[in-house]
């Protein structure tokens, strides 16, 4: 089995086909994550969430944001930590 693809280094816009088709996915599917911010009121980290969670709850990523406020977002949160965005296919499974 081939190793998965590298994570690449590239913009926030590089970042935006990655999304798009999970909004056709059906919300009772399991998505598990490869990292978590722990989000502002939450206590635990999550690692197993659903699509339909992230549409009602996920800032960045909710059926209404548009690509330019995703862009904005993320170039900001990738300025204030000091890294530029980071895309990786490898690390988005469907389950």
């Amino acid at each position: 089995m081939a190793p998965p693809e590298p994570t690449s280094p590239g913009d926030a816009r590089t970042l935006v086909p990655l999304d798009p088709p999970s909004y056709a996915t059906p919300h009772d599917t399991h998505v598990f994550l490869c990292h978590d911010y722990k989000a502002p009121g939450r206590e635990d980290y999550v690692w197993e969430t659903t699509i339909g969670a992230e549409k009602a709850r996920n800032v960045h990523i909710h059926e209404d944001v548009t690509e330019t406020e995703f862009v904005a977002m993320r170039e900001a949160g990738d300025a204030i930590a000091g890294r530029r965005a980071r895309c990786s296919r490898a690390g988005i499974h469907f389950r």
